[in-house]
């Protein structure tokens, strides 16, 4: 675990907080993804994010939890338990022992370009992931980007690649031993 940066505060929300959060959320994504790869790809965009997580904040099961400076939010990680026997659709299989075992889904992580490089990303991880009941965390994110490097250093393993119909380049989805 890190330490929490300074100055930053995190916040746990559930489902009936997270939906109320929406505008601050989708400010904070637009944000994030205001750069290539996701710049260009209207499924990345805030009227697309704001219609997924419109759905995904009803979920009972959703774990959120944000960081703010004061009071504005300046990113946010959020994600959702997933049965043993399940795995994102369109993957390449992972392994048996993953595939069987219990999961928490880190759906989103994102925060804002000018908080970047003081450790929230790293943060609002441990945070989302401190405490949970399931063995592995698991989340796809695209190669060669940043994120993708913090992860690796995180200790998160590539074990399923997925081909997204979108013609992006395969997403590699990662998984994290938790600690239980």
């Amino acid at each position: 675990m890190t330490s929490r940066p300074s100055g930053i505060e995190l916040r746990h929300h559930n489902v009936i907080t997270a939906a109320r959060l929406i505008g601050e959320i989708a400010d904070v994504y637009a944000d994030a993804r205001a750069e290539p790869p996701y710049d260009s790809d209207p499924r990345w965009q805030r009227p697309a994010f704001v219609s997924r997580f419109s759905q995904q904040a009803n979920d009972p099961e959703i774990a959120l939890v944000a960081a703010y400076a004061d009071t504005e939010m300046v990113g946010f990680a959020y994600g959702r338990p997933i049965a043993p026997g399940r795995w994102f659709e369109g993957d390449t299989a992972p392994p048996d022992d993953i595939l069987a075992a219990t999961k928490f889904a880190v759906v989103e992580l994102n925060v804002c370009q000018s908080w970047r490089r003081r450790g929230i990303g790293r943060a609002l991880l441990d945070e989302l992931l401190r405490d949970r009941p399931e063995q592995y965390a698991m989340l796809s994110t695209l190669p060669g980007l940043k994120a993708h490097q913090m992860y690796e250093r995180m200790g998160w393993r590539h074990v399923a690649t997925t081909l997204p119909d979108s013609g992006l380049p395969p997403w590699c989805t990662l998984i994290l031993p938790l600690r239980n």
